[in-house]
């Protein structure tokens, strides 16, 4: 849903004397043909009316007028909604370069000449941000026009990459038609065309303009794009930490202390815990969602980021990402885990048992506390299995990877390794899954080198490799249920496929087949998907926005076979969440012109009020196929023209942060894959200084 906030198109404003309280916010095109108009109206205004007669073009009625309407703000008292509504006008015949059109609406009139240089386009579509230097990038031209059909053009579309500093033409060429995509679960409803964009020189901004229709929002190439992309999604989970204070210099985001204290229980996970203890002091970890609890799957935040450390430490020094421990001689990305392995560490009693976590009564309440000022009290569970082989494992391999910049910290955190082992072992232990225990053997192997742990590896793989569902290796789905029963994950096995330690020739094989399994199966599916989505089947709960799920195995495969199309593939996987969709829509907060504007997140709806906008670099859950019916969910997306039921999968989103299943959030299902995935596309951390990139402190604190 564009936001056409990037036309320079000139128009004159001539008051509306109507009693209409909705407000032209953009004026640009959706097709050669099509003049779109974005009204702003509060929700309890009558949409705007499709009747031709209302709409004129120089006089002359439209052809057709389509409609797409849906949220756009939402207040904390949650029936208080703003609503965007674009307005589709198709004239009889297409727009005339530097013709000058007189445009009569019921919200006003503008006169405004188009250039297509000069006017935004939404169905022109880009990765916002900017895109990496290899994987044979793209731009996207797409019309959809809301109610109206859509058709395709009679001709390919020609077009222009030009550098916005001086207008220049880098790159030209004709579009390649794609197909229809209108089928299936992740369709957009379009008629695709992909703009090449493989010979763009690094650097920017460019804009692409397709003639006779306009232009796309600004976009960089190379290195520098994803230095900031990866700079923003990895501070997203700074910007989430629990247990301490955000403050100046490291961000603008500022809060203070928060949830530092929890009281000690045995409560079953999960769950709202009712139970009270002693108190005790816990600082690490991250807040969940919107909300500030730490869950079991919060184990798979540092697995997840060690493990592409382990794979690329090449990319990562210290300083990189403006962190309160940036300077300390560790890199930061290695900061940022052990800030995610120290809430485990407080959550591990003497014997070695890890509790499963924190939780309290009830959720917080959406614009009345931020993570500083909530009063609800937080309360442990009680020692888990699973928690304590997940611990064990990112214990054990963060004291491997911290070693050489901090041998005390790596000796404590073997200590805690050992310990959390030997708790597996006794008899009063509750049970932990096989994958779990997998991932404490393998890095225990790997950082100590003892036979134990390697044919306990072995044998974990073996007995994984026919167990059923969920214990199986799949990351297109995952969810709290799955991983605390046991689904694999990248960390618990493939570093195993690149230590220098001794391995098991049969053991290496079977690895090898789930990675490349999983891996070739996105590859597989990439050239048939008219955008780089990944997801083939379900499209909820993130589905559509965290490609970094996607990327992951082909991540640590390009780690083992350095095979090109498999980074080439993660490449292009990385553009979808920015901007390169149907919506024209970037799902991560603070990147590209078109972001989410109300995330369900606690904190956001204070920095809100405060002028700053939403913390940056959440990556929301994004369209949603079949939403909830209850009424505070219902009361969003019940608003959006077409009904939801007739829109096109892709399609099915709207802001609104009382719409969860679409804005809402969470650490481990959307924001730490990503992380990695951005990361994992960056270049050497001492390319990035001798490539004369500005110094970490010379960025934009955000």
């Amino acid at each position: 849903m564009p936001f056409l906030r990037h036309s320079v198109a000139a128009f004159v404003w001539v008051q509306c004397t109507g009693a209409l309280a909705g407000t032209i916010q953009g004026i640009g095109t959706a097709g050669p043909d099509v003049i779109s108009i974005v009204v702003e109206a509060p929700v309890a205004e009558a949409p705007p009316t499709q009747s031709v007669a209302q709409w004129k073009v120089n006089g002359t009625s439209p052809v057709a007028v389509g409609r797409n309407s849906y949220v756009w703000d939402q207040a904390a008292t949650s029936s208080a909604m703003t609503m965007r509504h674009h307005l589709y006008l198709r004239l009889a015949a297409p727009l005339v370069e530097n013709a000058d059109y007189a445009v009569t609406t019921p919200y006003g009139n503008r006169a405004w000449r188009f250039r297509a240089a000069e006017v935004v386009s939404e169905a022109i579509k880009v990765n916002q941000v900017g895109y990496a230097a290899f994987g044979s990038p793209y731009a996207v031209y797409a019309s959809h026009l809301g109610d109206l059909p859509t058709n395709a053009l009679s001709q390919p579309p020609h077009y222009r990459v030009r550098r916005v500093s001086d207008n220049s033409v880098v790159v030209e060429g004709t579009g390649m038609y794609r197909g229809f995509d209108n089928d299936g679960p992740v369709a957009g409803g379009e008629h695709v065309y992909h703009l090449a964009l493989g010979a763009v020189p690094e650097g920017g901004p460019y804009f692409v303009v397709v003639d006779g229709v306009g232009r796309s929002p600004p976009f960089g190439m190379g290195a520098s794009a994803s230095r900031e992309i990866a700079y923003v999604v990895t501070r997203g989970l700074y910007h989430q930490r629990c247990g301490m204070a955000l403050a100046t210099p490291y961000t603008v985001f500022t809060r203070g202390l928060d949830h530092t204290q929890v009281q000690v229980t045995d409560a079953e996970p999960p769950g709202f815990i009712t139970m009270t203890g002693p108190m005790r002091s816990v600082a690490g970890g991250y807040h969940d969602a919107g909300d500030f609890d730490r869950r079991q799957a919060h184990t798979l935040i540092p697995a997840w980021l060690l493990t592409l450390f382990d794979a690329y430490p090449s990319r990562f020094g210290d300083g990189q990402f403006n962190l309160p421990e940036s300077g300390n001689g560790v890199p930061d990305w290695l900061d940022e885990a052990l800030w995610g392995v120290r809430q485990w560490e407080a959550l591990q009693e003497a014997d070695g048992g890890v509790r499963a976590g924190t939780e309290t009564t009830q959720h917080p309440t959406y614009g009345a506390v931020d993570a500083a000022t909530d009063t609800l009290v937080y309360r442990t569970y009680r020692r888990d299995g699973h928690a304590t082989a997940s611990a064990a494992g990112m214990f054990a391999q963060a004291a491997r990877l911290v070693a050489p910049f901090d041998a005390a910290r790596a000796q404590q955190l073997q200590s805690r390794a050992l310990s959390a082992w030997n708790w597996l072992q006794s008899a009063n232990a509750p049970s932990a899954h096989t994958a779990q225990r997998m991932y404490a053997a393998l890095q225990l192997y790997l950082l100590t080198g003892q036979p134990t742990y390697h044919d306990a590896f072995r044998a974990a793989v073996t007995q994984l490799s026919t167990a059923g569902w969920p214990q199986q290796y799949h990351m297109a789905f995952f969810n709290l249920n799955t991983i605390v029963d046991g689904m694999v994950f990248s960390p618990y096995f493939a570093p195993y496929l690149w230590t220098q330690r001794p391995t098991d020739a049969a053991t290496r094989q079977v690895l090898m087949q789930w990675l490349r399994s999983s891996a070739d199966g996105y590859l597989n599916a990439d050239p048939d998907q008219p955008y780089g989505v990944g997801a083939t089947t379900s499209v909820a709960w993130g589905g559509l926005t965290g490609q970094g799920r996607y990327a992951d195995p082909m991540i640590y495969l390009y780690r083992v076979t350095g095979e090109g199309r498999y980074r080439d593939a993660v490449a292009r996987l990385a553009n979808y969440p920015l901007g390169l969709n149907p919506l024209g829509k970037s799902y991560i907060t603070g990147l590209g012109s078109n972001p989410p504007v109300t995330p369900l997140h606690l904190d956001s709806w204070f920095t809100r009020q405060r002028g700053l906008g939403v913390v940056p670099g959440i990556t929301v859950y994004g369209p949603v196929p079949n939403p909830s019916s209850i009424s505070y969910q219902q009361q969003v997306w019940s608003q959006a023209w077409p009904a939801w039921s007739s829109r096109p999968p892709a399609r099915r989103y709207s802001e609104g942060w009382s719409f969860v299943a679409a804005n809402e959030f969470t650490t481990w299902e959307t924001m730490a894959p990503n992380a990695v995935m951005y990361a994992f596309l960056l270049p050497d951390f001492d390319r990035i200084f001798a490539d004369g990139f500005a110094p970490v402190a010379q960025l934009p604190v955000r």
